[in-house]
Order: structure tokens, then C-alpha cells, then sequence
């Protein structure tokens, strides 16, 4: 008997067909899954074609800002962006696009040809740091901004705020000229609308919130520790005479809990009080006047409308800054060794380092008054006390010294100084190298 073909089999036939049947069935879901392990940002020749692709196929935009030395950008690609439900989100509600903001030599044509429009865009939404993430409307509404690093899960609290219009910003924007939003949420929209850089709507807000709310409330029911961002961001509204401000300047240590910042009261009290009596005589249009202002006169008027230790304060202060205007060193050198004698030292953050800048860069280079010296030689060593190998503090005392002849213990400290940067600071070994060879050589390290 003559033996079938293989292929003309009728079995084989059969089961070939079941085969094909099944894969014809699986396909799609195949694609699916290919289509599905990223996000997929579409590529355009320019930002008016993703607008026309959005109001064509009625979705919002997701741009990607990055720019190609942002470590947390290519953490974004590695870890985000291939997550399934963030991919399966992004690329069911948006048009995704990535844009590179920075530019460099080994640049493609496509992303050259998005120069312009990347500028365009950051100028327009205020594109700040990498990565940014901008969600907007096909009309070009900001709908959301957001930025930094972040992980799947909070990549999709993210995701869903700017598809919610009663949670993104565009949404909360219309709520507010509606009337519809609380207040704790209207101080929230308003450092958002502030950061987002809408000044004009920013302040229009925040006028609005302080009449209706701040002017409206007991003052131990409206200070609360989100009330300084407002103060910050918008310390021209308020007066010395408002309600909150009396409140502050005549329990500051209360306020100061309510707000819970330390210090705060009096430095919100201070500024609206030179804002209105010392600032109009003493800097007029906002620039300094250059006649001797008569301090005996107006710290009198001061403390009589306030309090004398206050009108002391300031116009410890007000000297400051007008002496420093007029560059007259010795009365800066005066007033500040003055106001840390009336008020102490602060070494704590930023001011640390503002001791040292008046230390080095007034006292040091601009008086020989063994007293001023004397001084900052023991503003240095309050200093130092409590961060013994800072190499910049090290350095300033050891000049110092060597000002006032102490020649030998300025050449131990500059010494330490040189090890210290050795270990930490070596672009700056020759600096401390060269001024221990003019202390070893009796010549001047503050010419």
C-alpha cells in the first residue's frame, strides 16, 4: 500500500489548523503585552502637532522634562515607566511625549528640531528642575505640574490627581472662582498657583483669602503652622495694624507655638514695623537716602509708638543697613559687634555661617581695632567649639590671630586648617599653603 504524504495528511491538516486557530487567538493578546512593558511617548516634530493629536483623539498631554545628565530621570525610564499599572494608565489617558531641555553635541535632528519649542516651554510653564512633569489640556492649560523622582505608587496618586478635575490645578483653580472651596484648601491653591509662577491670579487670591478669612477670624483660630508660608509669599498685604500682627507682636511666644516656629512673631513684627516708620525716612522709593538719617529722633518715635527695647532692635538694624550702603566699615563693624551684644549669638544654620562672613569679610579685612578683632576672635571660638575641623572657620580664626600678632597660635590653627583640607577640602590646599608662608614671612594675608 502506497503511504500518505506528511503533508497531505488529513490528521496533520487538521491539527495545522487547530494550531493556526490558536495563535490567531492568542495574537492580540501577544501585541497587547509587547505594546504594554513601557509607556509609550509618541514622537512629533513639534509641540503644535502634540496639541493637534490631543484635541483629535480628546486626551491631555503628559510631558516628560528631562534632560540627559538627570540621574533621577533615567531612574524615572528604569523604574516608572515600565511599571504595568503606571504603563497601562498613562497610556490609556494621555498623549506621552518626552523632551530633552538640555542640549549637547551627540543631539539627533528630532530633538534638535525641539529646541524652540523646549524653550517655549519652559519659559510658559516654568520648567525649574529635571525631571518635571507637566500634564495639560489639548488647549495648552496647565492641568498639573509636578516634579522629582518619583516611585510607581506615587507616580499614580499623580496620575489620577491630573485626570480628576475636583483635584488637579486647573480644577481647583475653577472651584475657587466658583466659590466652591474651603479654606485650608484655597492656602494650599494659593502657594501652589505662587510656585507655579501665576502671580497675578497668586495675589488676587491671596487678597481674597485675607479679607475673607484672616480679617474675619479670631486671630487664635486663624494662626496656625501653615499660616507663615502665607506670610512669606505675600507679606505685602499685610499691615502692622492687622488683627494677626497685633496678636504676634503682643503674645509672641503663643503665636509662635500656634505657628510652631520659634522667633517667627518677632521677625513678621520687626519687618512691618520698619516697613512702615523706619524704611519711608531712612530708604525712601525703596533706596537708601544719602543723608545721615537722625537716629536719636526716629528711635525715639519708634519707641513711642511701640516699645523702646523694639525701636532699639531696629534701629540696631536700620544702621546696619544704611552704613552698609554708604560702605562706612567702622560703624558697620560697630553696630553688628553691638547687635549680637544686645540680642547673643545665633551659631545655628545659616547664621553660623553669616558669623563667619562678618568675622572674615568686615572684621578681618576692614578693621585694625584690636577690639573688633578681639571680638571675632571669640565669635570664632563659640564656633569652632562646636565644629572643631570646619576648614573655613579654621581659616578665619588663624587670620584673625595672626591680625592681632599671635603669630604663632595663627600658624598652628592655619596648620590644622591645611590637614583638614587635605582630607576634604584638597582644591583649596594651595590657598591655606600660601597664607602659612606669608604668617611664617610677617606679610599681611588681608591685602
Amino acid at each position: 500500500m502506497e503511504q500518505s504524504n506528511g503533508v497531505n495528511s488529513p490528521f496533520k491538516i487538521i491539527e495545522m489548523k487547530k494550531i493556526i486557530m490558536i495563535l490567531c487567538w492568542l495574537l492580540p493578546t501577544i501585541v497587547h503585552a509587547q505594546k504594554n512593558e513601557e509607556v509609550v511617548f509618541k514622537d512629533f516634530s513639534n509641540w503644535q502637532q502634540v496639541l493637534a493629536k490631543a484635541k483629535t483623539e480628546h486626551k491631555n498631554i503628559f510631558v516628560d522634562a528631562y534632560a540627559t545628565w538627570c540621574g533621577p530621570c533615567k531612574k524615572m525610564d528604569a523604574d516608572v515607566y515600565t511599571d504595568p499599572k503606571v504603563v497601562e494608565f498613562v497610556n490609556s489617558n494621555f498623549i506621552a511625549v518626552k523632551v530633552q531641555f538640555d542640549q549637547t553635541d551627540k543631539d539627533s535632528e528630532g530633538t534638535k528640531h525641539w529646541y524652540t519649542d523646549a524653550k517655549y516651554l519652559m519659559d510658559t510653564y516654568h520648567i525649574e528642575a529635571f525631571p518635571t512633569f507637566l500634564f495639560i489640556s489639548p488647549n495648552g492649560e496647565l492641568l498639573q505640574k509636578d516634579m522629582g523622582y518619583q516611585n510607581p505608587s506615587d507616580f499614580l496618586t499623580i496620575l489620577n490627581n491630573a485626570i480628576n478635575p475636583q483635584d488637579n490645578y486647573a480644577g481647583q483653580v475653577n472651584q475657587f472662582k466658583k466659590g466652591k472651596i474651603t479654606r485650608k484648601q484655597l492656602l494650599v491653591l494659593i502657594i501652589k498657583t505662587k510656585d507655579y509662577h501665576n502671580d497675578s491670579l497668586a495675589l488676587e487670591m491671596a487678597k481674597f483669602y485675607k479679607k475673607s478669612f484672616i480679617d474675619q477670624s479670631q486671630s487664635n483660630k486663624i494662626i496656625n503652622a501653615e499660616l507663615p508660608a502665607f506670610i512669606v509669599n505675600f507679606h505685602e498685604l499685610l499691615s502692622i495694624h492687622d488683627p494677626i500682627v497685633q496678636f504676634m507682636y503682643h503674645k509672641p511666644a503663643l503665636a509662635d507655638s500656634m505657628m510652631e516656629l520659634p522667633g517667627y512673631s518677632r521677625r513678621v513684627v520687626d519687618n512691618l514695623i520698619a516697613k512702615d516708620a523706619i524704611n519711608p525716612i531712612i530708604k525712601p522709593n525703596g533706596k537708601y537716602t544719602s543723608t545721615l538719617p537722625h537716629w536719636d529722633a526716629l528711635e525715639k518715635q519708634v519707641a513711642k509708638s511701640y516699645d523702646p527695647i523694639t525701636a532699639k532692635r531696629l534701629l540696631i538694624n536700620a544702621k546696619i543697613g544704611w552704613y552698609s550702603a554708604v560702605k562706612d566699615w567702622p560703624n558697620i563693624i560697630k553696630y553688628n559687634i553691638e547687635k549680637l551684644d544686645d540680642q547673643g549669638l545665633d551659631t545655628v544654620g545659616l547664621a553660623a555661617s553669616a558669623l563667619n562672613n562678618l568675622s572674615y569679610n568686615i572684621i578681618f579685612k576692614f578693621s585694625n581695632d584690636p577690639y573688633a578683632l578681639n571680638k571675632a576672635i571669640g565669635y570664632m571660638e563659640v564656633l569652632l567649639k562646636n565644629q572643631p575641623k570646619n576648614v573655613h572657620w579654621l581659616d578665619t580664626y588663624a587670620n584673625l590671630l595672626y591680625k592681632v600678632g599671635r603669630k604663632k597660635e595663627a600658624i598652628k590653627h592655619e596648620t590644622v586648617a591645611l590637614d583638614f583640607a587635605k582630607e576634604t577640602n584638597k582644591d583649596e590646599i594651595s590657598i591655606y599653603e600660601e597664607r602659612i608662608k606669608k604668617m611664617q614671612d610677617n606679610i599681611p594675608t588681608w591685602q
